[in-house]
């Protein structure tokens, strides 16, 4: 009997053994990996615990794009011959998030002039290029509280003035969504092999749309010439991009 036991034992082992070399333990990976029915990345990467050790961490990650905003942009010369710029965002009840975020980049915006709707923030701050060269102004506006603009509402009431004339940029919208997104820490670092594809992601977090924008210059003294290539430049290289 002792023998059998023992001869089963082995056979038993030996089957072990076997097994776990045609079908070795998959290392985990880190991945981005999209779901097409909720549109959610799912990250998994190695971060690190409370303490500073290595951990592996796999999180869902909600996109700010579930919105459908509209946009509507004028622009009017004021009593101090510069340029008001207004705009009124819309969010369709096709979306499934409030709208909580409104900014884009203007050539020129006077920071003492923006006005900001009940509940919202505002701020105009310099725009850097990637030689760390002032190229501009970011205009921005997020609301100040959670929630935001909800599906099928409406709100006016943001302006600034420049003395710049108007071409066509872009704006940027957020949804609102978790201000940690399920994230233990500050998410993949530089040093992990998903980190070009998250950054990538995360810039482009957001949906644009269309708006009238200050682009060209007026230099003092007037320069009909001047303002006028200024013009034909920025519909050159401005209007493919809406067509």
């Amino acid at each position: 009997m002792k023998i059998t036991h023992l001869a089963q034992s082995c056979t038993q082992g030996l089957l072990l053994l076997m097994l776990t070399i045609a079908f070795p333990v998959l290392a985990q990976q880190e991945s981005i990996v999209i779901d097409p029915a909720t549109g959610d990345y799912t990250i998994t990467y190695q971060g690190l615990d409370l303490e500073g050790n290595p951990k592996w961490h796999q999180v869902v990650y909600v996109p700010a794009t579930k919105i459908n905003p509209e946009v509507k942009s004028k622009f009017r010369l004021n009593d101090k011959h510069t340029f008001t710029y207004d705009y009124k965002i819309r969010n369709h009840s096709q979306s499934k998030q409030a709208i909580d975020g409104f900014r884009g980049l203007a050539s020129h915006a006077d920071s003492g002039s923006q006005i900001t709707p009940q509940d919202w923030d505002g701020n105009i701050l310099p725009d850097y290029d990637s030689a760390g060269q002032e190229s501009g102004y970011r205009v921005n506006w997020s609301f100040d509280t959670s929630g935001g603009l909800a599906p099928g509402k409406s709100q006016g009431g943001f302006s600034f003035e420049s003395s710049h004339l108007p071409g066509v940029g872009v704006a940027r919208l957020t949804g609102a969504v978790n201000a940690l997104n399920g994230f233990p820490d500050e998410g993949p670092g530089d040093d992990n092999p998903i980190y070009p594809e998250y950054r990538k992601f995360m810039r482009n977090d957001f949906v644009p749309r269309f708006v009238a924008v200050p682009k060209i210059p007026v230099p003092t003294p007037f320069n009909a010439t001047v303002v006028l290539g200024a013009c034909r430049n920025t519909l050159k290289t401005t209007w493919p991009q809406c067509s």
